[in-house]
């Protein structure tokens, strides 16, 4: 699988899929975690030096909370979180922005039923450098692919991931489609701040005893979810510094 150029210029990216919470009428069915279906070696994902990637975990059949996390080449090895990868713990997907030299290997989802503490982990899927040269200077743009709705029992706690890359300075991008549960992960020297609209703009979502905007991670949570919470979520990202 190759990589393609996507280009782009802003500093600050700002990524969001249109998602849509809706409350469930039933409780959800005891947990469990299937294993990886059996399946060949998953094919290398070839990319040039410089561009951003994504690595698909493909989580099995399962019911309940699931954490990720990805294994570098062998256990123990783990992929650290910082400002240049992120993992989401809604898809299990893996995102690296500006591929180097030491990204190149092989990588293992882990993914762990949080009820049950049952452990599955996928065949790896190796990083493979393209050798028809290196990338100019810019920010690539990481295309990322969520269910269309999160299903949400009525009194649970959802959380909705925002994600933002960038070097500090320079325009922001808001997604231009109603939306949530991006990602997150902004740097922290970009000095962003977060919100989220619900549904339309100017209606921002407001912080009180049930919802709660990590500043952090732009991640939006809200506890005891309720039928007036169903609609679609947008993260939008300011840089304090530029504006």
């Amino acid at each position: 699988m190759d990589v393609e150029e996507l280009g782009g210029k802003g500093e600050v990216s700002v990524f969001s899929v249109a998602r849509w919470l809706s409350v469930a009428a039933c409780s959800p069915p005891a947990p469990y975690l299937e294993n990886f279906k059996t399946q060949a070696a998953r094919s290398a994902v070839n990319v040039r030096e410089g561009q951003g990637v994504v690595l698909l975990c493909g989580p099995p059949t399962h019911s309940g909370e699931l954490a990720f996390a990805w294994i570098f080449n062998e256990y123990p090895y783990f992929v650290q979180q910082d400002t240049r990868r992120f993992i989401s713990q809604e898809t299990g997907s893996l995102y690296v922005a500006k591929v180097e030299t030491s990204d190149v290997g092989n990588y293992t989802c882990v993914v762990n039923n949080t009820v049950t503490r049952e452990k599955v982990l996928s065949l790896p899927t190796p990083l493979v450098l393209r050798n028809d040269g290196v990338m100019g200077e810019y920010e690539p743009k990481i295309e990322v692919h969520f269910p269309d709705s999160i299903p949400a029992a009525k009194g649970a706690t959802v959380k909705l991931e925002c994600f933002a890359l960038g070097k500090g300075k320079g325009e922001v991008s808001v997604s231009r489609c109603l939306g949530g549960s991006a990602w997150r992960r902004a740097l922290r020297r970009h000095q962003l701040a977060f919100a989220w609209i619900f549904n339309e703009y100017p209606y921002f979502v407001q912080q009180d005893t049930r919802r709660f905007i990590s500043q952090e991670t732009g991640s939006l949570y809200v506890a005891k979810v309720e039928t007036s919470d169903v609609g679609n979520y947008t993260c939008v990202v300011n840089n304090t510094v530029t504006r």
